[in-house]
């Protein structure tokens, strides 16, 4: 948590600027697969083999992390996970 007020100068607006267009922000929103709706309507499809071999990689890390973090929370006794169902 931060405190305070930023004053506004040029060197504020030039930080701000930064903040809103250059850092990457985290998003639970992915692409739906072909044929299905997201929930927005939008439907993304990679268009070409660049893109999906990205999402091929980023599907198999995904998956990697996720199995590797749920397997240390259960080996250090957290129940949780037993009740975490795909889907």
């Amino acid at each position: 948590v931060v405190f305070g007020r930023l004053l506004q100068d040029e060197s504020s607006q030039e930080f701000l600027r930064i903040v809103r267009d250059e850092i990457p922000t985290y998003s639970m929103d992915r692409p739906s697969p072909a044929g299905g709706g997201g929930g927005s309507g939008e439907v993304l499809v990679p268009t070409t083999e660049v893109e999906r071999a990205s999402n091929e990689l980023a599907n198999a890390v995904f998956a990697a992390q996720r199995e590797f973090f749920r397997g240390a929370a259960k080996s250090l006794g957290d129940s949780r996970v037993d009740k975490v169902y795909e889907g």
